[in-house]
């Protein structure tokens, strides 16, 4: 068997997933853009607080109903995906796919914005940051 490993943030895409997610919600006011930025300068820094990073990224998932999560999740990946995704990303992809290799994404970024982008890249397999559900 063989497998191919892909990295999401600045790998698959031109940017990171995490901060155009925050971007996006930003604009419907469930989000602070400005404090999602200041955690990405604290994880390149080697400072970031893992927990308190976490425990703000994640919260709108808690907090907004579930149809409006996925509509806005909906517009992230057309609006703010979809043009990151690198041709040569797709273009690699598609020919482990065809070559039948098992693909696999594998991201920090939880899966509730990681699977749309694996099907929109027909990656069937993702190890990813999964939340809690309580």
């Amino acid at each position: 068997m063989r497998l191919a490993l892909f990295d999401l943030d600045d790998t698959l895409i031109d940017g990171d997933s995490d901060v155009e997610w925050s971007d996006l919600l930003a604009t419907h006011g469930a989000m602070d853009a400005a404090r999602t930025r200041a955690f990405h300068v604290e994880y390149q820094r080697g400072t970031l607080d893992i927990d308190a990073f976490l425990r703000f990224q994640l919260e709108p998932l808690a907090r907004e109903p579930i149809e409006r999560l996925l509509s806005w999740r909906r517009d992230y990946l057309i609006e703010r995906i979809r043009p990151r995704i690198r041709s040569a990303a797709r273009r690699i992809v598609d020919e482990h796919v065809r070559a039948g290799h098992e693909v696999v994404l594998i991201t920090a970024t939880h899966r509730f914005l990681v699977d749309p982008i694996a099907e929109e890249l027909s990656i069937h397999h993702v190890i990813a940051s999964e939340p809690e559900v309580v």
